[in-house]
């Protein structure tokens, strides 16, 4: 149960890390044009 609820967890970070990071990046390439 602690193993799966903790594998969630760390899936969730990771995307919302993913995402964050493709945002910072299209954000940059916008200010670049």
């Amino acid at each position: 149960m602690w193993i799966s609820l903790c594998a969630l967890v760390c899936l969730r970070l990771l995307f919302v890390a993913q995402m964050s990071v493709l945002f910072i990046i299209m954000h940059d390439v916008l200010q670049m044009e």
